[in-house]
Order: C-alpha cells, then sequence, then structure tokens
C-alpha cells in the first residue's frame, strides 16, 4: 500500500440472501461475484466471508449472527455476529499485512477467499492485472 498502509475489500453477505431457499442463486451472491472479479482484475485484496457466513446461518439460524427486534430482522450484525467476526477478521488482518511477507513491489496481489470452516485460501489474480 501507498506509505506502508494496506488495503483490503471485505465482501459481506446480506441476510435475506443467506436465508433463501438457494443463497447462491439471489442477487446478493451475483454482485458478490462481480465484486470479487473486480477487486481481483484490479489487483484489490479480497476477503470473502460468504461460505463462512452461510454455514453459519445455515447451522444455528441467523437470530445467533444478525440483530432481530421487535419483529424486525435487521441486515447488521448481532454483537455476537461482530464480535466472531471481529476476531477473525483482526487476525486475518494482520497476517494479511504482515511486512515480512508483504509482496515486493512488482509481485501480483492475491485475493483471500474465508473457507465455511474460518480457513483462508489465497487465490492469485490473472498476470498483468491493473494496480
Amino acid at each position: 500500500g501507498a506509505h506502508g498502509v494496506g488495503f483490503a475489500v471485505v465482501l459481506l453477505p446480506l441476510r435475506e440472501a443467506l436465508q433463501s431457499a438457494e443463497p447462491k442463486q439471489s442477487e446478493a451472491y451475483a454482485i458478490r461475484t462481480r465484486a470479487l472479479e473486480t477487486c481481483n482484475r484490479l489487483g484489490i485484496r479480497t476477503l470473502d466471508t460468504w461460505d463462512f457466513f452461510e454455514d453459519a446461518v445455515r447451522r444455528t439460524g441467523p437470530a445467533r449472527w444478525f440483530i432481530t427486534q421487535d419483529g424486525f430482522e435487521d441486515l447488521h450484525f448481532s454483537a455476537e455476529g461482530n464480535d466472531q467476526f471481529a476476531r477473525w477478521l483482526a487476525g486475518q488482518l494482520a497476517g494479511l499485512f504482515d511486512p515480512r511477507h508483504h509482496p515486493r513491489s512488482g509481485d501480483d496481489e492475491c485475493s483471500v477467499r474465508m473457507r465455511h470452516d474460518g480457513a483462508l485460501t489465497r487465490v492469485a489474480p490473472a498476470r498483468g492485472t491493473m494496480r
């Protein structure tokens, strides 16, 4: 990053999409896919949490992860959802921007995708991507 400041885009799914019968057939998933492709094409690091949250909502239901108040299903995380996501994100960002592993000038950036089990997979962009 410029002047030693790192940059990454975090992709978060919408509650409404995760609650649907086929989350990966939703408009939100299509938008997520386009955003991921755009970031990869531009060489922007991404953290994609879709699979993690889809699995979590399938296992425990949305009320644990998202605010529900007086029957209103909010798209924002609950206190527990924020806490768990923040813990994960802090660890990922620390590793992602560790200066010992920072790409040298001219190296391709990479994207990071979060698997359903919370582990990360690195996805390298195609050669010749823009900076």
